[in-house]
Formats: structure tokens, sequence, C-alpha cells
């Protein structure tokens, strides 16, 4: 991410439709990573996260992310204005600035106190213009919904974990009692017992 983020800084001062594209790219390649990982998927051979005509859209993948546990209502609210200012910078030919996004509609001068009540303590707020101050901010969201992604991902390893661990400490206490209990000739029996009614419930069912 620290190159990518260097990346991010030296397109601050081009074109901002290129910056948010930029941004954009950036974080959709994410989601279909973490979508990817979450689900066990290999990337390389997905049809769903694939470049293909049959692929989910940018919006598919976000909604996925959107409904996955865990995920706290402000990250949600993030993700949704990041998807809103990119799809009026990708869509909309008149829209090249914040300035022209920000006058288009009444949604879009809502976005702009959204943001500032976001990153009200940005550091270009005194130092720079306007267009490069809110440039900083998206950047800003970028950034933090990278960490999102990246908090779903460690949060899903985290859970397999747990889950793999469980089932290994199981499997553990499992050995560790039958080799036990194959040391007398009770314990044997036992065995011998649950081995049959184990087998007799398999051929029921």
């Amino acid at each position: 991410m620290k190159n990518k983020k260097e990346n991010f800084i030296n397109y601050l001062g081009a074109e901002t439709r290129l910056f948010i594209l930029e941004c954009s790219v950036f974080i959709e390649q994410q989601v279909s990573d973490t979508l990817c990982h979450i689900l066990d998927i290999d990337i390389n051979h997905s049809k769903s996260f694939g470049f293909n005509s049959s692929s989910l859209n940018f919006s598919q993948k976000i909604t996925l992310i959107q409904d996955v546990k865990g995920i706290t209502q402000d990250d949600s609210n993030k993700i949704d204005l990041f998807m809103q200012i990119r799809n009026k910078f990708a869509h909309v030919q008149s829209i090249n600035s914040f300035e022209s996004f920000f006058n288009f509609s009444k949604n879009t001068k809502k976005i702009k106190t959204k943001l500032d009540s976001y990153y009200s303590n940005n550091s270009a707020d005194k130092s720079e213009n306007e267009e490069k101050k809110y440039k900083v901010d998206f950047l800003m969201l970028t950034i933090h919904i990278f960490k999102i992604l990246y908090n779903i991902d460690i949060g899903h390893e985290y859970e397999r974990g747990l889950k793999v661990g469980k089932e290994e400490t199981k499997n553990d206490i499992l050995n560790l009692l039958t080799l036990e209990l194959n040391k007398t000739k009770e314990g044997n029996e036992l065995l011998s017992k649950v081995y049959n009614q184990l087998k007799d419930k398999s051929n029921s069912d």
C-alpha cells in the first residue's frame, strides 16, 4: 500500500478525473481480492471476478462487500460516499473537477458537506486551494476504504483460524482419548460399542 499511496500522492497534481479513476481502479481490485479470499475463489480463473462481459461490475462487488458480516454502518456509509463520487466522475462528462461535481445537483452539494464532516482536520484546508483540498479528502477516503477491506480480510482469516484450531483441538482430544481407552479391556469394549453404534447409525441413514 505504501508504494500505491505514493502513486496517488503523485496523481494529486493530475487532472481530477484521472485521480478519481486511479483511486477507483485500485479499490475495485482490492474489493475483488478480498471477496475472492473470503469465498476461496482463484481470482485468476474466476468468471465472477475476472474481466469478461459476464463478470460482476464494480457496484455489484461493492454490494457484496457491504453484506459481509461485521462491516459497520459508518464503514458502509463511507463506501457509499466513495461510489457516489466515483460514479459521477466516471459517467458524467461535464464533471471533471470537484467544483463542477459539487455544483451538479443538490445531492452532490450534500456530499461536499459529508466530506467536510469526515475530514475537517485535513491539513490541506488552509494551505491549499479547494480543488486540492477535496482531492486530498478523496485520497483519505480511499485509504480508509482500503483499511476496511484489510480488516474484513484479517477478520475472516482470524475466524478461519479459530475454526481450524477448534477442529484440530477436538481431533487431538479424540486421539488421546482413544489411545487411553485402548490401554484397558473395558476401554477397548467401550470403543467397540461406540464404533458399532456409529456404524448402525450410518447404515440406517
